[in-house]
């Protein structure tokens, strides 16, 4: 069984990952991806629309492979701090989307993502991650909560 567990660094993310661990057991294949948000679309739903502001509209290669390696890092921390042995992967790009894609890329069997408990407002602004993969992935979606 493949699994594929979102992360973001957040304890909550962590112990999504040691409930994929507990039910999944240590055969299971883990694979761990952070997706580090596009800053050219992406709204940063702490400060609003006007973040996207704050960021570079182009980033050099150079930057952006410096971001892929830092997404990898957390991915491969919050696996290792929840006792997995996972294959970390880092992106750039909306995160619902790119969580998607990195499944049906790898062939896994089920999706496993955190559910945080957001505001009306911050679900307004940013949505649900965790609610879009759920609608839009090709393979079941464990939410732990």
């Amino acid at each position: 069984m493949r699994v594929l567990i979102a992360v973001d660094g957040t304890p909550e993310a962590e112990r999504a990952a040691e409930r994929a661990r507990a039910l999944f057991g240590e055969a299971a294949d883990y694979l761990a991806i952070n997706v580090v948000p596009d800053p050219t679309t992406y709204v940063d739903p702490a400060i609003g629309f006007g973040a996207v502001y704050g960021y570079p509209l182009m980033a050099t290669v150079a930057e952006e492979g410096e971001r892929v390696r830092d997404a990898r890092g957390v991915a491969a921390a919050t696996a290792a701090e929840a006792g997995l042995v996972a294959e970390p992967i880092g992106e750039i790009g909306d995160p619902a989307t790119t969580i998607v894609a990195a499944a049906d890329e790898h062939d896994v069997d089920v999706i496993v993502v955190a559910a945080s408990d957001k505001g009306w407002f911050s679900r307004l602004v940013s949505g649900s991650v965790s609610a879009s993969v759920v609608r839009d992935a090709h393979v079941p979606v464990l939410v732990a909560r």
